[in-house]
Protein backbone atom coordinates (compact mmCIF):
# COMPACT_ATOMS: atom_id res chain seq x y z
CA UNK A 1 0.00 0.00 0.00
CA UNK A 2 1.57 3.24 -1.13
CA UNK A 3 1.22 6.22 1.24
CA UNK A 4 -0.38 9.34 -0.15
CA UNK A 5 1.68 12.54 -0.22
CA UNK A 6 -0.40 15.45 1.02
CA UNK A 7 0.46 18.96 -0.07
CA UNK A 8 -0.25 21.84 2.28
CA UNK A 9 -1.36 25.19 0.97
CA UNK A 10 1.25 27.83 1.60
CA UNK A 11 0.04 30.97 3.34
CA UNK A 12 1.28 34.06 1.55
CA UNK A 13 0.39 36.51 4.32
CA UNK A 14 3.32 38.70 5.37
CA UNK A 15 2.24 38.16 8.98
CA UNK A 16 2.75 34.40 8.75
CA UNK A 17 6.08 33.33 10.20
CA UNK A 18 5.87 29.57 10.53
CA UNK A 19 8.03 27.16 8.55
CA UNK A 20 6.46 24.50 6.36
CA UNK A 21 8.19 21.15 6.74
CA UNK A 22 7.88 18.29 4.25
CA UNK A 23 5.76 15.61 5.91
CA UNK A 24 3.97 12.35 5.21
CA UNK A 25 1.53 10.19 7.19
CA UNK A 26 2.32 6.48 7.11
CA UNK A 27 1.11 3.73 9.45
CA UNK A 28 -0.79 6.32 11.49
CA UNK A 29 2.52 8.05 12.24
CA UNK A 30 3.31 11.56 11.10
CA UNK A 31 6.85 11.70 9.70
CA UNK A 32 8.50 15.00 8.87
CA UNK A 33 11.84 16.30 7.68
CA UNK A 34 12.81 19.22 9.94
CA UNK A 35 14.31 21.28 7.15
CA UNK A 36 12.34 23.83 5.18
CA UNK A 37 15.11 24.58 2.65
CA UNK A 38 14.00 24.58 -0.99
CA UNK A 39 16.01 21.47 -1.95
CA UNK A 40 13.92 19.41 0.52
CA UNK A 41 10.56 20.66 -0.83
CA UNK A 42 9.67 17.32 -2.51
CA UNK A 43 11.67 14.97 -0.30
CA UNK A 44 8.51 13.30 1.08
CA UNK A 45 7.70 12.11 -2.46
CA UNK A 46 11.27 10.92 -3.11
CA UNK A 47 12.39 9.39 0.18
CA UNK A 48 9.91 7.35 2.18
CA UNK A 49 10.23 6.70 5.91
CA UNK A 50 10.73 3.18 7.23
CA UNK A 51 7.76 0.98 6.39
CA UNK A 52 6.38 -1.45 8.95
CA UNK A 53 3.85 -3.76 7.24
CA UNK A 54 2.71 -5.10 10.63
CA UNK A 55 1.16 -1.71 11.39
CA UNK A 56 -1.16 -2.06 8.37
CA UNK A 57 -2.32 -5.49 9.56
CA UNK A 58 -5.59 -5.09 11.55
CA UNK A 59 -4.72 -8.10 13.71
CA UNK A 60 -1.49 -6.46 14.86
CA UNK A 61 -1.85 -4.66 18.17
CA UNK A 62 -1.40 -0.90 18.03
CA UNK A 63 -1.71 0.87 21.37
CA UNK A 64 -3.80 3.99 21.64
CA UNK A 65 -1.58 6.98 22.18
CA UNK A 66 -3.06 10.11 23.62
CA UNK A 67 -1.92 13.47 24.82
CA UNK A 68 -3.40 16.00 27.15
CA UNK A 69 -2.72 19.62 27.83
CA UNK A 70 -2.27 20.40 31.49
CA UNK A 71 -2.25 24.05 32.51
CA UNK A 72 0.88 24.18 34.65
CA UNK A 73 4.45 25.23 34.12
CA UNK A 74 7.55 23.18 33.50
CA UNK A 75 8.56 23.46 37.17
CA UNK A 76 5.73 21.13 38.23
CA UNK A 77 6.51 18.70 35.42
CA UNK A 78 10.20 18.56 36.41
CA UNK A 79 9.24 18.05 40.04
CA UNK A 80 7.04 15.12 39.02
CA UNK A 81 9.83 13.60 36.93
CA UNK A 82 12.22 13.93 39.86
CA UNK A 83 9.79 12.14 42.20
CA UNK A 84 8.87 8.80 40.60
CA UNK A 85 7.79 7.42 43.98
CA UNK A 86 4.61 9.53 43.80
CA UNK A 87 3.31 7.70 40.73
CA UNK A 88 1.77 4.57 42.35
CA UNK A 89 0.09 6.72 44.99
CA UNK A 90 -0.99 9.81 43.04
CA UNK A 91 -1.84 8.02 39.79
CA UNK A 92 -3.35 4.89 41.32
CA UNK A 93 -5.44 2.86 38.87
CA UNK A 94 -4.58 5.16 35.93
CA UNK A 95 -1.56 3.33 34.58
CA UNK A 96 -1.16 -0.45 34.22
CA UNK A 97 0.99 -1.84 37.01
CA UNK A 98 2.40 -5.30 37.42
CA UNK A 99 0.49 -7.23 40.02
CA UNK A 100 2.22 -9.37 42.62
CA UNK A 101 0.98 -12.50 40.78
CA UNK A 102 2.71 -11.52 37.51
CA UNK A 103 6.16 -11.21 39.09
Amino acid sequence: MKPEVKRAQVNTSKKACVAVYPSIEQNQILWFWPNSAYQYKDIAAKEKPLYFPELDDPSYYTPTISTRDIPYGYEVMIENFMDPSHVPYAHYDIMPWQSEKSR
